[in-house]
């Protein structure tokens, strides 16, 4: 796969600019709280009627300098496209600011950065670079082993590296998933963020998720390192089809909670039930709680969300509607909270335990709380964590390999043991599907374990072994 410092012809294109819309990272700076709305291409790469639509209710609807589009690489079958076209046909129907998602899945660096010239000839100059989901046609076999892909996939972390590099103002986007529950994914998670940000990322989305105490945890995390950069905080809508097939949707790094997920599923009914469903109920639901959700998003300091999910633009405007409702009726956080805590029952929104981790694990023990609202380093409170312990093996293995070792027992290891990359303290990557050597993905589970569910994502040994030789430093 070629590096993102390889020299490609496309470079050039990049100095032109017919009409470019304004730098993303400077409207989260200057808004109150900015909406962007995911925009999705239809199977064959067009721009469907429906979304054009949606595109023009939101116009309409939300004022200037408070809505932007993200032009989504994935589409309904799992598999990343190429959507210049889609890109540049959104542009001809809205004056908004444009995000383009960059997905490394199945595309090289060479690939990624003649996408962006391309849109940025079009005056396109917000890029969103994710690593992209496994591809459906990436399949392991009999012994649950992935092979290597024979596209490749792009590590998020190279493609802003890439970018950056390029002769144009642009600004980059990066993912971070906050809805991890074990010690060592959150520390994944977060260093792999501050890697991003050192690599260009000018902003920040979240995955999607309802946990509002996770969404406070990152505020509160990137106040305490000192991390400024604006957030977006991405929201879900699901379809009555997914809600009645929760366990079988495929939507990586997506954790929905218990209460949720039994309020979706009973208000959209079975699939076999021959009475008809009330999509209006269950739209209703989805609307009041991504509407006080919001609200709280507001309180907790983020500088806009993102819409996932919704596609029709009746829905929307039920949803904007409720959103302007709550933000009206509740003036403080205080109030938020209280009501925020009463719309679920009091009940927890955390993972589910499942068979691998019965823990779930916050930064903090004081989140959702009265006070404080911000990060304060006397009253927020850290949460004690213990790491597992890694096999005698691995820590014997990482000794011999670092390139500091000597001696004839380091000698052999090194000619004869099959080894990563340093950084991974020699640790194969051939268990990633992915075959990352840096840092993980934001897709693995809540337990830690792959998005492929075959084995726990290899970066959690990473972090066992920098505790082992107190270089956790190291992570970010």
């Amino acid at each position: 796969m070629p590096k993102h410092d390889d020299p490609i012809h496309d470079d050039n294109q990049l100095k032109i600019c017919f009409e470019a819309q304004s730098p993303l990272k400077e409207l989260l700076y200057n808004s109150d709280f900015f909406v962007q709305l995911e925009c999705r291409a239809e199977m064959d790469g067009t721009l469907g009627a429906q979304t054009v639509t949606l595109i023009k209710t939101a116009d309409e609807t939300i004022p200037e300098g408070k809505l932007g589009f993200m032009a989504t690489s994935m589409l309904p079958d799992g598999f990343s496209s190429h959507v210049v076209n889609f890109t540049g046909r959104l542009k001809e129907i809205t004056s908004r600011p444009i995000t383009m998602a960059l997905s490394g899945q199945g595309r090289g660096i060479r690939d990624l950065k003649s996408d962006a010239a391309a849109a940025k000839s079009m005056g396109i100059v917000n890029f969103f670079a994710v690593t992209g989901n496994i591809a459906p046609d990436h399949k392991p076999d009999d012994k649950g082993y992935y092979p290597p892909y024979v596209k490749g996939y792009t590590d998020s972390l190279d493609t802003l590296a890439a970018l950056k590099e390029l002769p144009a103002e642009l600004s980059l986007g990066a993912a971070v998933n906050p809805f991890k529950y074990t010690p060592e994914d959150q520390c994944l998670q977060y260093a792999k963020m501050f890697r991003k940000c050192a690599n260009g990322a000018d902003f920040i989305v979240t995955q999607a998720g309802w946990d509002l105490k996770k969404y406070q945890e990152l505020q509160w995390f990137m106040q305490m390192r000192e991390l400024v950069r604006p957030v977006l905080a991405r929201i879900m809508f699901l379809s009555i089809e997914q809600a009645q097939n929760l366990g079988k949707i495929n939507m990586p790094g997506l954790v929905i909670p218990l209460p949720v997920a039994s309020k979706l599923q009973d208000l959209a009914g079975s699939k076999d039930q021959k009475q008809a469903v009330s999509s209006e109920a269950f739209i209703k639901y989805q609307c009041d709680l991504l509407a006080l959700q919001t609200v709280g998003l507001k309180f907790l300091g983020y500088n806009g969300i993102e819409i996932a999910g919704l596609y029709d633009s009746d829905i929307f405007k039920q949803f904007w509607e409720a959103y302007e409702k709550a933000s009206s009726a509740i003036p403080s956080y205080l109030e938020w909270l209280s009501k925020w805590h009463d719309f679920h029952e009091n009940k927890s929104l955390a993972a589910a335990p499942t068979f691998h981790s019965g823990r779930s694990h916050y930064l903090f023990s004081n989140l959702l709380e009265p006070e404080p609202l911000n990060y304060d380093a006397n009253s927020s409170q850290l949460a004690s964590a213990s790491l597992a312990q890694p096999p005698w093996s691995d820590k014997l293995k990482a000794t011999l390999l670092r390139s500091d070792a000597d001696g004839f027992a380091a000698k052999m290891a090194k000619k004869f043991i099959k080894r990563g990359d340093e950084k991974t303290y020699g640790i194969d990557n051939s268990s990633c599907p992915k075959r990352l050597t840096i840092c993980p993905c934001g897709n693995s589970r809540s337990d830690g374990y792959c998005e492929a569910n075959h084995a726990p994502c290899i970066f959690k040994k990473v972090v066992e072994l920098s505790a082992v030789f107190n270089e956790m430093n190291l992570l970010d």
